[in-house]
C-alpha cells in the first residue's frame, strides 16, 4: 500500500476516533461506519472534518451512503483525485466574523435601532386585569360622538371582566323600558294628563340649604323639593307589551360588537316591576299590588327576550332599598316590609322561565349625592334579598352610610341564611364621588366579603351606575375610567393575597400583539407628497418590516414579491387610486392562492371607499395627520391580534364555580391543552366526561406562563389542534401564544358544560372496579365523583420561575426579572444591553424577543451550551416521510445534520459541548431559532460560559472575572416543579411506560426528552405524543378485555414517576404498534392515521417547496430587522444552508 493511501486512511480513521471514542482495536476499516458507533450526527461531523482536511465539497452524503466504510471513503477520495497530501489540504470551514464587530454594517446605512419602534408593547392595554372578577352596575357616561365600539374597548382596556353596553342606546333605564309599555305616558306636557312628579328622597327635605344646589326640573328624581322634577310617565290605562322590535334594535348592535370581540359573558339591565312603580304614578289600577303586578306581567316578556340572547339579565331593583325613602317614605316600617315582600315576589314571578344562574339583581339606596340618613338599614333588606331567584346579588359597599353593612352580611352567612350558590357583586367604588379610590382600599373592602364567602362567590363591582341618565354629569368620563382601572388593581391585590393557587401572578391577562408587516402601494404623485413620506416613516417605526411597491409595477409583480411572506400579518396600505386598485388585486391573488397558509392581511386606503378595504379618510398631507394615520393603522392591526385570557373561563365557572357531578365515565384532571384534547376525544366517542381544573381559567401553561411573544418550539403541523378542530388552515409556523390559546379556547367550548373550574382535586382512590375522585371547591366544600377511569393531565415540568438573587443586586439600576408571564411585556427593549442567564427554551425565547424588538446586544450566560436548531430542522423532522417502522431515511438525516453543523460553524455560534457524541445535554431540550444563528453572525448575540457572581449599578460580574454592561437581566434558570403531585393524588410513585398508573388511570404529562427521542413519529412534540396516547386510552376503554394487559398489566416495564423519560414512551408505543401482527390493530392504525393527517396538513398548508422559499425569505428579513430596518447586502449575509431541503421530503407514496 502506498504511503499516500496510508496517510489518507490514518486521517479518516483518526477523524472517526475523534467522533466516537468507543472504537475498539477489533474494528476494521472495512466495517460499516455505523457499526463503529457513529450515528447520523457523527457522520455529519465526519464529513465536516473531512472537508476541513481535504477541501469543501470533497465528498457528499450520497457518496458515503453507497458504501459507508472507512476503506470506501479513502478509495473515493483517492479516486476523485482530490488528495495529494493531507497536510496541504487544511481548509477549515471558517466561521464568519461578526459583522458589527468588524464595522461592516457601517456601509449599510443602518438606521439607529433606538429610533425604530419595533415593539408592539405600546398597544398593551393600560388597564389592570385581575382574575378576581370585576364588573359594574350598568350605566356609563355617554358623551356625544362616542361609539358603542369605544365603550366596549374602554371597558376591556380598564380591565372590566363582565361588561355591558353602558346603556349607550338609552336615555335612561326607566324611559327605555316604558317605551315598550302601552297605557303609560304618551300625552304632550301641556295637557298634564300623564305628567307626574318624580319621587323626592325624604333625606333631602331635612337639608334645604344643600338641596338648593340642585336646579331640578327634570330627571328621574327630585333632589330639590322647591323644583319638582316631572315626567310624562303616569299610568292612565291598561298596560301591555308593545313594539318589541325596539328592544332588539338596542340589543343587536351590542351583540354584534361583543360577538366580534368574542366576549360571551356580558349583561343587559332592565328595571324591576317595583322600580317602575317608584317612578310611575298609578292613575288607573288604584291598588299597588295590582299596578305592580301588571308591570310584572309586561316585564316578564322583556326579561325573557333578553335572556334568550344569551346575555345575563340584570334586574335593577332600587325599589328594594331606595324605594323606602322615596315613593314609599310615608309608610311605616311594617307597611314597607309588606311592599318589600310584594316586590320580591313580583321579581320572582317575572323570572319564572329564566335560569337563576343567568340573573343578577342590583339593589341600592340611590345614585344621588345626599345625606342618606333616612336609608333603610341593610339588615332589614337582606332577608328579602335571599328569596330572590337569582344567583347574583349586587349590593352597595362603598357608600359611607353602608360601608359597615358587611357585618350584617357576615352574620347571615354564619347563620347559613345565604344559599351556597349565591354570588355577591360587592360595590367597592362610590359612583357619586370624584375621588379615585386607592386600590388598597378597594382590596380591603373586597377582602371583608372574600373572607366570609370565599373568592369564588365575590365579584368586585360599583355601588350603582355612573350615569343614570344620558345627561348625568356628576362624575366625568375621565374619572369613571380611572375608577374602573383602580377597581381592577384592587381585585388583583386580593387575588395575590388570598386566591393564588400556586401559579405566578401574571402582569397582564391580555396577550400583547405580535408584530406586523407593512406594504405600501404608492402612486408616483402620492409618493412625492410630504405626508406620504412622513406616513411611511411612521409606519416603519411601528412595524416589523416595511416595503414600498410602486403601483406601476403591476398586480402580478406585487403578488410574486409577497407570495412567501407567510409568517406575519400584513397591512396593505394604498396611497393613491391606482395604488388602491393594485393593493386590492394583490390581496385577491393572495387569498386565491391555496398552495400555502398565510397570516391575514388588511387593506387600508385613503379617499373613496374600496370594496374589502378599510378607509382611513383623506390622505394625510401634514406630518401630524400622517402620524395619526400610522397610529390608527397600528391600532387596528394590533386589535386583531390581542387575546384576553379571561375568555378562557368556562361560562358556568365565570359566573360561579361549578359543582362536580357525582358520576361520570372518565374524570380528566387538568384543563390544559392535553386534558382538553383528551376530554373532547372521549366525549366524541360517547363517554361522559368531567374536566376538573383548580384555577379559574383553562389553558394550562399556555394561559399561566407563556409570554405574548412566546411561540411553540415545534413546527406548526407538529403542534397543532387544527385536526381535531376540523379547520383546514394553519397557524403561523411555530404558532404564537395568541394562536395557540385561541385554538385551545375553541377546543374548550366543546366541553364547556363539562368543565368545572375552581375545583381542586385532593385524592384519587380506588373504589371497586373504578375510582373516586375527591375534590374541594370554595363554595361547596368536598365533592366525590365516581368514575370508571381517570386521566391526570397535570403539568409538573413548568411552574413558578426559580428565583435567584446575587450580591449587589439592589444597587443595579436596570431591570432584573424572569422571562415568563409577560412580566417584560411593557419593557422598551430599544437600544438596551441585555443579559440572559440560562439557556433553556424561555432563555432562547427572551433572547429572540429582545433582538426582534431592538435590543442593542444580548449576552447569554450559560453553564454549558444548550442545543439550538434552525426552524427548518424541526420542520424536516415532522414532514419527512417515515418508513414502515416510523424511521426517517438515514441519508437525509445525515444531510440535514451536516448542514446544521455547518451552520453552527459558519455563524460563529458555539457548538454544544456534547456534540458529536450526543445531540443535546442530559435534561435539556432543543430550542428552535433562526435568529440564534443570524444574531451571532451579525454580532448582536454571544454566549459566555460562566455564572453570575455579583451586580453593580450598571452591570454584572461573572465567575470568570469578566464584567458585562447591562440594562436588563433576564433570569431563566428553570422552575420550581410540582414533582410529587401525581404521587400525592394517587398514592403511587411508579407507573407503566405506557403512561398508566393503574387500570384506566393514565398520567398524561410531559416527561424528560432524553436521547433518541427525535426519530419517532411523535418526535419531541408533547401534543403529538398526547394525541397517540389519547387513542391508546380510548382503546383501553373500548377493548379492555383484549388490550388491558398490554396497557396496565403487572409484567409491563415500570418507571418512577419522577424519572419518566421520553425514550420509555417510545419503546412502549413501538411495542404497541407491533401488536397489529397479533390481530390488534388499534394502536398501529392510530399512529398511521395520525401521521397521515399531520403530513396532509403540512402539504395542504405549508408544503416543503413553499416552506423553503418562505424560510429563506425570513432568513434575509432577519438580517434586515437586526440591521435597524436596512437591507444587508447578500455577500454580507449568513448563507442559507437549506436550499435543497425540499427534495429530502418527497413522500415514498402519494398521499391519500
Amino acid at each position: 500500500m502506498s504511503g499516500l493511501i496510508q496517510d489518507v486512511q490514518k486521517q479518516v480513521w483518526a477523524a472517526c476516533e475523534t467522533i466516537c471514542a468507543g472504537i475498539s482495536e477489533g474494528n476494521k476499516t472495512e466495517d460499516p461506519i455505523f457499526e463503529l458507533g457513529i450515528d447520523s450526527l457523527g457522520l455529519a461531523e465526519l464529513l465536516i472534518t473531512l472537508e476541513s482536511q481535504f477541501g469543501e465539497g470533497c465528498i457528499s452524503v450520497d457518496e458515503v451512503m453507497e458504501d459507508p466504510s472507512v476503506s470506501a471513503i479513502v478509495s473515493l477520495l483517492l479516486r476523485k483525485g482530490i488528495v495529494e497530501s493531507p497536510s496541504t489540504q487544511s481548509k477549515d470551514l471558517e466561521p464568519a466574523s461578526p459583522l458589527i464587530a468588524e464595522g461592516k454594517l457601517s456601509m449599510l446605512g443602518g438606521v439607529d435601532v433606538a429610533e425604530m419602534q419595533r415593539s408592539s408593547a405600546s398597544a398593551t392595554p393600560q388597564g389592570v386585569n385581575s382574575w378576581v372578577r370585576t364588573t359594574h352596575v350598568g350605566s356609563l357616561p355617554r358623551p356625544s360622538g362616542t361609539s358603542l365600539e369605544d365603550i366596549i374597548s374602554k371597558q376591556i382596556d380598564a380591565g372590566v371582566d363582565w361588561m355591558n353596553d353602558g346603556e349607550w342606546t338609552r336615555e335612561n333605564y326607566i324611559s327605555d323600558a316604558l317605551s315598550r309599555i302601552s297605557g303609560i305616558g304618551g300625552n304632550v306636557q301641556t295637557t298634564g294628563e300623564c305628567m307626574c312628579c318624580m319621587p323626592s328622597p325624604s333625606d333631602m327635605h331635612d337639608v334645604p340649604m344643600f338641596a338648593r344646589r340642585f336646579t331640578g326640573g327634570n330627571g328621574l328624581i327630585t333632589l330639590n323639593p322647591a323644583r319638582v322634577a316631572k315626567a310624562d310617565v303616569a299610568c292612565t290605562g291598561p298596560m301591555a307589551y308593545i313594539n318589541p322590535e325596539t328592544l332588539f334594535d338596542s340589543l343587536q348592535p351590542f351583540l354584534d360588537v361583543i360577538g366580534s370581540r368574542d366576549r360571551s359573558t356580558c349583561f343587559w339591565s332592565v328595571p324591576s316591576p317595583g322600580t317602575l312603580a317608584v317612578f310611575c304614578e298609578d292613575r288607573h289600577y288604584g291598588d299597588y299590588s295590582k299596578f305592580a303586578g301588571a308591570l310584572a306581567e309586561v316585564l316578564r316578556l322583556e326579561y325573557e327576550a333578553v335572556a334568550a340572547t344569551g346575555l345575563v339579565l340584570q334586574v335593577d331593583a332600587p325599589c328594594l332599598a331606595m324605594g323606602r325613602h322615596t315613593r314609599h317614605s310615608a309608610l311605616t316600617d311594617e307597611e314597607f316590609q309588606e311592599v318589600l315582600r310584594t316586590n320580591v315576589d313580583l321579581i320572582n314571578a317575572t323570572l319564572v322561565n329564566i335560569d337563576p344562574a343567568k340573573v343578577r339583581v342590583h339593589v341600592c339606596w340611590g345614585n344621588y349625592s345626599g345625606p342618606h340618613h333616612h336609608d333603610i338599614e341593610a339588615r332589614h333588606v337582606w332577608p328579602h334579598l335571599l328569596r330572590l331567584n337569582a344567583r347574583y346579588i349586587s349590593i352597595e359597599g362603598a357608600n359611607p352610610r353602608h360601608e359597615h353593612d358587611w357585618e350584617y352580611f357576615a352574620k347571615h352567612v354564619a347563620a347559613k341564611f345565604i344559599e351556597l350558590d349565591k354570588v355577591i357583586l360587592v360595590g367597592v367604588l362610590d359612583t357619586r364621588s370624584a375621588h379615585i379610590e386607592h386600590p388598597e382600599l378597594i382590596a380591603q373592602r373586597l377582602l371583608q366579603y372574600v373572607k366570609v364567602l370565599g373568592p369564588g362567590r365575590v365579584v368586585a363591582s360599583t355601588d350603582c351606575g355612573f350615569a343614570t341618565t344620558g345627561k348625568s354629569a356628576a362624575i366625568t368620563e375621565d374619572i369613571v375610567w380611572l375608577k374602573l382601572a383602580a377597581l381592577g388593581e384592587g381585585a388583583r391585590i386580593v387575588r395575590q393575597r388570598l386566591v393564588d393557587v400556586g401559579a405566578p401572578e401574571p402582569t397582564s391577562l391580555v396577550y400583547s400583539p405580535t408584530g406586523f408587516r407593512v406594504v405600501v402601494f404608492c402612486d408616483a404623485e402620492a409618493e412625492a407628497c410630504p405626508g406620504a413620506t412622513e406616513l411611511i416613516c411612521e409606519l416603519a417605526k411601528r412595524s416589523w418590516s416595511l416595503d414600498v411597491l410602486p403601483s406601476g409595477a403591476g398586480v402580478q409583480s406585487g403578488f410574486e414579491q409577497l407570495k412567501y411572506s407567510l409568517d406575519t400579518p400584513m397591512a396593505l396600505v394604498a396611497l393613491g387610486a391606482q395604488a388602491a386598485t393594485m393593493a386590492c388585486g394583490v390581496a385577491q391573488l393572495l387569498e386565491s392562492d391555496r398552495s400555502v397558509s398565510r397570516r391575514p392581511h388588511t387593506i387600508f386606503t385613503f379617499g373613496p371607499r374600496q370594496p374589502g378595504a378599510e378607509c382611513l379618510g383623506a390622505a394625510p398631507l401634514e406630518p401630524e395627520a400622517a402620524k395619526a394615520a400610522a397610529a390608527e393603522i397600528q391600532a387596528r392591526m394590533q386589535r386583531r391580534m390581542r387575546f384576553d385570557k379571561r375568555q378562557l373561563t368556562p361560562s358556568g365557572s365565570l359566573l360561579s364555580p361549578a359543582t362536580p357531578p357525582s358520576e361520570v365515565d372518565v374524570v380528566v384532571v387538568g384543563a390544559g391543552m392535553l386534558g382538553l384534547y383528551m376530554a373532547v376525544t372521549l366525549t366524541r366517542r360517547g363517554f361522559k366526561v368531567v374536566v376538573l381544573e383548580q384555577r379559574m381559567i383553562i389553558g394550562g401553561i399556555w394561559s399561566m406562563y407563556a409570554n405574548s411573544h412566546s411561540q411553540v418550539n415545534s413546527s406548526e403541523g407538529g403542534y397543532s389542534l387544527k385536526d381535531i378542530l376540523g379547520e383546514s388552515g394553519a397557524n403561523r409556523d411555530h404558532a404564537t401564544a395568541r394562536e395557540m390559546i385561541t385554538d385551545i379556547g375553541k377546543l374548550a367550548k366543546e366541553v364547556d358544560a363539562s368543565t368545572c373550574c375552581g375545583v381542586k382535586v385532593v385524592r384519587i382512590a380506588k373504589h371497586g372496579d373504578g375510582y373516586m375522585t375527591i375534590s374541594q371547591t370554595d363554595h361547596g366544600g368536598t365533592h366525590i365523583t365516581s368514575s370508571r377511569g381517570v386521566v391526570l393531565a397535570i403539568n409538573d415540568r413548568v411552574g413558578i420561575p426559580r428565583q435567584m438573587t446575587w450580591a449587589g443586586q439592589e444597587e443595579f439600576k436596570g431591570i432584573v426579572t424572569t422571562g415568563t408571564n409577560d412580566n417584560l411585556a411593557h419593557v422598551d427593549w430599544r437600544g438596551k444591553r441585555v443579559v440572559v442567564v440560562g439557556m433553556g427554551a424561555f432563555a432562547i425565547e427572551n433572547t429572540r424577543t429582545a433582538l426582534e424588538h431592538g435590543a442593542e446586544h444580548v449576552t447569554v450566560v450559560v453553564r454549558r451550551h444548550g442545543t439550538v436548531c434552525p426552524k427548518i430542522i424541526d420542520y424536516l423532522n415532522f414532514v419527512k416521510p417515515f418508513d414502515a417502522e416510523f424511521q426517517h431515511d438515514s441519508t437525509t438525516n445525515i444531510k440535514q445534520m451536516h448542514q446544521w453543523s455547518s451552520l453552527y460553524r459558519k455563524s460563529g455560534a458555539t457548538i454544544p459541548e456534547c456534540w458529536p457524541e450526543e445531540i443535546k445535554h442530559e435534561g435539556h431540550t432543543i430550542s428552535v431559532s433562526d435568529l440564534w444563528f443570524v444574531g451571532h453572525h451579525m454580532g448582536k448575540l454571544c454566549t459566555k460560559v460562566a455564572t453570575v457572581d455579583h451586580f453593580d449599578a450598571g452591570g454584572i460580574h461573572l465567575s470568570d472575572g469578566s464584567r458585562l454592561d447591562a440594562d436588563i437581566v433576564v433570569v431563566c434558570v428553570g422552575f420550581i416543579r410540582n414533582t410529587h403531585l401525581c404521587e400525592k393524588l394517587t398514592g403511587s410513585d411508579t407507573m407503566k411506560t405506557t403512561n398508566y398508573v393503574d387500570k384506566h388511570l393514565m398520567y398524561l404529562a410531559d416527561a424528560e426528552i432524553d436521547h433518541g427521542a427525535f426519530n419517532w413519529f411523535f418526535g419531541s412534540s408533547v401534543l403529538e405524543y398526547a394525541k397517540f396516547f389519547t387513542e391508546v386510552y380510548v382503546a383501553g376503554l373500548e377493548h379492555e378485555e383484549q388490550v388491558g394487559e398490554m396497557l396496565w398489566g403487572a409484567d409491563l416495564p415500570t418507571t418512577k414517576i419522577q424519572e419518566r423519560k421520553w425514550s420509555g414512551f417510545i419503546a412502549a408505543s413501538s411495542k404497541l404498534l407491533k401488536a397489529k401482527a397479533d390481530g390488534i390493530p388499534y394502536f398501529a392504525d392510530a399512529a398511521h392515521n395520525q401521521v397521515e393527517r399531520r403530513t396532509r396538513h403540512f402539504y395542504n398548508t405549508l408544503p416543503p417547496v413553499a416552506y423553503v422559499k418562505s424560510n429563506e425569505a425570513e432568513w434575509v428579513e432577519l438580517h434586515t430587522r437586526l440591521n435597524g430596518g436596512k437591507p444587508v447586502p447578500p455577500e454580507l449575509q449568513l448563507p442559507y444552508f437549506f436550499k435543497d431541503a425540499a427534495s429530502w421530503c418527497e413522500p415514498k407514496a402519494p398521499l391519500a
